[in-house]
């Protein structure tokens, strides 16, 4: 989605609204999240609304959520609007049907947003029994610091003679589930709504060495 003029502001307020409220605490640096402890709702309710900044250094930034996190009062947007939403932002969230005829394609159209925030990782065989590097800033490609990485698919690929299962890990927690893959056989998982993995490294973790990963996804 686009910045917005004043009057586009003004029609976009004059439709109707499902939630409209102020930050209360700080999102993150580079500007894809804000923080609203009066958002009491289930996780992931939010999701795939439409999202108006009103007031503030970035007033007219208009923005897709792309996730919810109920437990952490966050909501994650789909790209920055500019800069770190402080507290005391006013915004309002609508469904995103009635932009239909306010973006240009920048962010709405798959194919362009991909080519320009999309990423594919490194092909990556789990080793020496550990976690392997995946998705790092040292990896290379490197994932980008500061910015939030959602994964829309997982390829595994098993020719280690023997079933296995593989799964991702950050920081030695698993983020999936194990998934199994005979020998011989790869599998590819899609997460069609993401898998958001935030400014974090991402590692793959198998049940034996050899196991061959890949991701797919976007940088925002």
């Amino acid at each position: 989605m686009m910045a917005t003029t004043d009057i586009e502001v003004l029609k976009l307020e004059l439709q109707p609204f499902i939630k409209r409220s102020v930050t209360n605490g700080n999102g993150n640096v580079p500007g894809t999240t804000l923080v609203d402890t009066t958002l009491i709702e289930a996780d992931d309710y939010w999701n795939g609304m439409a999202l108006l900044i009103r007031t503030g250094t970035y007033a007219g930034q208009l923005r897709r959520v792309l996730d919810f996190d109920r437990f952490t009062n966050t909501i994650t947007l789909d790209h920055s609007v500019g800069g770190q939403i402080v507290a005391g932002v006013q915004y309002v969230m609508f469904f995103p049907t009635i932009l239909k005829t306010e973006d240009l394609g920048t962010h709405t159209n798959p194919r362009r947003y991909e080519k320009d925030n999309g990423f594919r990782s490194p092909v990556v065989a789990r080793a020496l029994g550990v976690a392997t590097a995946l998705w790092t800033v040292v990896t290379v490609p490197p994932r980008t610091p500061g910015r939030v990485t959602t994964v829309y698919t997982l390829m595994i690929e098993n020719a280690t003679g023997a079933a296995v299962t593989g799964w991702l890990e950050i920081g030695g927690v698993a983020v999936t589930i194990p998934y199994h893959v005979a020998n011989a056989d790869s599998i590819v998982v899609d997460f069609p709504a993401g898998l958001n993995i935030g400014d974090n490294n991402v590692n793959c973790n198998a049940s034996a060495n050899g196991v061959v990963f890949q991701i797919i996804g976007t940088e925002a």
